[in-house]
């Protein structure tokens, strides 16, 4: 993931995941960083969190509006990835 600046937490991405391993999806989603500062300042790898939209009643899924549209941030399929 070719990065300008290091994401801080709780900020959005477009992310292409590519290539996809296992599960992922390969195409350019929004994704939340969910790593502390420290973390992402520190290591070459950053937490995030996919948004969906298939909406599941998930305690560990987070409602959210981006660029206009519903879905959840989901925590269940959350990955590292290397800047």
């Amino acid at each position: 993931m070719d990065l300008v600046k290091r994401p801080r937490r709780d900020e959005v991405w477009l992310v292409t995941l590519d290539p996809a391993v296992n599960a992922e999806i390969q195409k350019t989603r929004p994704y939340v960083s969910i790593s502390p500062d420290e973390l992402n300042d520190e290591l070459l790898t950053v937490m995030v969190a996919p948004m969906t939209s298939t909406l599941r009643p998930f305690p560990f899924r987070v409602n959210l509006t981006f660029q206009s549209k519903e879905g959840h941030f989901a925590l269940d399929q959350s990955v590292g990835k290397p800047e």
